[in-house]
């Protein structure tokens, strides 16, 4: 898999009109940014900046990681594999544009892949999948902000792709964008709503409120409201529709929410004293539970709706526990009739409550110890679902085809199962990009280890980079210098060494010592050999007093730790007389030295100090 290579080659735009088809919303999520972005100028060859609070902390963690990942992406062992990173690369390599998949224009079926991916883009910066966003969204946007769909429609499914737009203005501060999303703003002021003010699902379908719909529209409305200032209405409305079809559609005995709600109790599948569906079904409410987490991210708490909001998640959050299946960690197609002739596991649904539970369990909605272990088995379960195509491409398996609310519980479970790539329906894409970018998200830290240093003997030791900690496999370099009077003898601690300076790779936590021994600067000259070394300490030169028969060919100067500094030939040793020989030592740096000459075969070392 290859990783950030420059978001370049991204076309012009080119408009086309395209209705949208039927079926149920969709929306992704993203931890927001308080205030807007950048002026509206584009950056230079679309390279994306390291501007916002994802960036720099999940794009270097992930290429701090990058290596270790590389080595996971072998689809054997579902734990051992980033299966977002997979299916992302998948998609990107199977269709040139998402619409290549479902022919569907700008509609929900669209997004719902790509927010999956813009997910992945967050976490890793990754720049290819922003760019694949990018190209669907110039395919029917123009530089105005024009959108190519049919308005008239009124159609929720409509409105879920302008989460991309906020997303594109953001990162890439194009104009354009943000007038397309201020163009699906407006079309919330000509929504038909019931009577009680909830958002028909669409023109075609008047009064009825589905749980697909609050996931096509209200993650959107709020974070448009957050972005560009309009947060009063936005919250209100947002929270406010989520909270209306609660109100009649929650179930409190088995803390499950139906699949939709007429008001009138027209449609042929509304109940005729409550107006609610026959069946709670998997992917409906999933859709609902993600809404829900989605919009709580952006509402303050201390709006008058956040403890309502609260209570629906995490009474929620118990039904889908409740009704687990304990042996495959799935949910059913019909979530709370497990028992029930033809039922069956679904996936699309099944991922989606997998978001649903690990994200209120990171924002700290509802208690890791409880629910951490349906989680855990429910993402085990989904992984079951994958499968390899004969390039060694991943499929996931076993989602209901796109539908609507249907009359009876036999409508439900004979809808066709079906697997992407072999079919056009979009939604076990996203639901398995969703759960992934859950699970696989945020890169576990890596393992942070200390340094410990001291000093034996008086020395002094430089450490760099110096930290208070330091991530599993950071390079550090201890040096001891060099110090009048001292002489460095080597290092003691978690091994031993006379490397100087010392370069460890950290893999645990260390500890060194560094050993100085006195070197004795009292003396006005060294004798050793009938040789005569002064003055010492030395300064600039020193002079080498020996007989005639003992005169050196070559003579080295080496360091404390064993290094030649200097080495003196022929022509440069300097005679003062027949036995005195002078040698400079102006490029020397003070401290503790060796001198080494070299007769034939033999040769005589002895020690001096420079000041």
């Amino acid at each position: 898999t290859t990783f950030s290579p420059p978001l370049t080659s991204l076309g012009a735009t080119q408009p086309s009109l395209s209705k949208g088809g039927t079926g149920e919303a969709r929306v992704g999520i993203k931890n927001h940014q308080q205030s807007t972005p950048q002026n509206s100028k584009p950056f230079p060859n679309f390279t994306v900046p390291i501007n916002n609070k994802y960036s720099t902390m999940h794009k270097l963690k992930f290429l701090a990681l990058l290596p270790i990942l590389l080595l996971s992406f072998v689809p054997v062992k579902a734990q051992e594999t980033y299966w977002s990173v997979e299916f992302a690369d998948a998609i990107i390599d199977r269709y040139a544009n998402i619409n290549d998949l479902t022919g569907k224009g700008w509609e929900y079926s669209n997004s719902i892949v790509l927010i999956g991916i813009e997910k992945l883009y967050y976490e890793t910066g990754d720049t290819r999948y922003l760019a694949y966003i990018k190209k669907y969204i110039d395919k029917y946007v123009d530089s105005q902000g024009n959108i190519s769909f049919d308005a008239s429609a009124n159609n929720l499914d409509h409105l879920h792709p302008g989460w991309l737009c906020i997303t594109l203005y953001e990162e890439l501060g194009l104009e354009k964008y943000k007038l397309a999303a201020d163009n699906i703003r407006a079309e919330f002021d000509n929504q038909p709503r019931n009577a009680s003010g909830g958002f028909w699902h669409k023109e075609r379908y008047p009064n009825q409120m589905w749980a697909d719909g609050i996931y096509m529209a209200e993650p959107f409305l709020i974070r448009y409201g957050t972005v560009f200032n309009e947060l009063e209405y936005a919250a209100n409305e947002a929270a406010g529709q989520a909270i209306l079809l609660a109100d009649h559609a929650y179930d409190s005995t088995k803390n499950l929410l139906m699949h939709g709600w007429d008001e009138t109790r027209e449609a042929d599948w509304a109940d005729t004293i409550t107006g609610l569906s026959p069946e709670i079904w998997s992917r409906g409410m999933g859709w609902y539970c993600m809404a829900l987490v989605d919009i709580l991210e952006y509402l303050p708490e201390s709006h008058d709706y956040y403890p309502r909001m609260l209570e629906i998640v995490q009474g929620l959050a118990q039904g889908v526990k409740d009704y687990q299946d304990p042996v495959s960690g799935l949910w059913y197609q019909v979530v709370d009739k497990a028992d029930s002739a033809g039922n069956w596991h679904e996936t699309s649904g099944s991922s989606l409550f997998v978001y649903f539970l690990k994200r209120s369990i990171d924002e700290g909605y509802i208690d890791s110890a409880s629910y951490y272990p349906t989680v855990e088995k429910g993402w085990e379960g989904l992984q079951t679902k994958i499968t390899l195509d004969a390039e060694s491409q991943p499929v996931i398996n076993d989602f209901v085809r796109g539908m609507g609310i249907q009359v009876d519980y036999a409508g439900y479970i004979s809808q066709e199962m079906v697997s992407t790539p072999e079919s056009a329906y979009p939604h076990g894409y996203c639901g398995i990009l969703m759960a992934a970018s859950a699970m696989e998200f945020p890169l576990p830290e890596p393992p942070r280890y200390t340094l410990t240093v001291d000093v034996s003997g008086g020395g002094e030791v430089t450490i760099s980079p110096e930290q208070e900690e330091y991530v599993e496999g950071a390079e550090v370099t201890l040096t001891a210098e060099l110090i009048d009077g001292l002489q460095f003898t080597g290092w003691t601690g978690s091994f031993t060494s006379s490397d100087n300076p010392l370069t460890i790779i950290m893999d645990s936590n260390m500890v060194f010592t560094a050993r100085y021994e006195p070197v004795n600067l009292n003396l006005e000259a060294i004798e050793t050999e009938n040789i005569l070394l002064f003055p010492v300490p030395a300064t600039d030169f020193l002079w080498i007093e020996l007989t005639t028969d003992q005169y050196p060919e070559r003579i080295s100067i080496v360091n404390a730790t064993g290094m030649v500094v200097e080495e003196i030939v022929g022509d440069e040793l300097k005679i003062d007389s027949s036995e005195i020989l002078r040698i400079s030592l102006s490029n020397l740096r003070p401290g503790m030295y060796y001198l080494v000459l070299y007769t034939g075969q033999a040769s005589r070392r002895m020690s001096f100090v420079k000041r």
